[in-house]
């Protein structure tokens, strides 16, 4: 999904396949390792100290967070 998403952008900015490519290789890796290490922290959040009913709630406002990051991320000169 993350190489979908900087893919995406990138060509949606009129930029080439090749600059897309290269955008994705530069920041995929700190990317996937921030997602690794942010969405574990908000599920043991979300299952730990939500009852039920608010769960899909929290989970979506981490959600929006991170397509914020994910945002800035794929707009970040390179």
């Amino acid at each position: 999904g993350i190489s979908l998403v900087f893919t995406s952008i990138t060509l949606l900015k009129g930029q080439s396949l090749s600059q897309a490519k290269e955008k994705v290789t530069k920041d995929m890796p700190s990317t996937f390792a921030t997602g690794t290490c942010y969405w574990p922290f908000v599920s043991f959040i979300n299952f730990r100290y939500f009852p039920l009913d608010y769960r899909p709630f929290v989970s979506s406002f981490a959600g929006t967070i991170w397509n914020i990051y994910m945002s800035s991320v794929a707009n970040k000169k390179t």
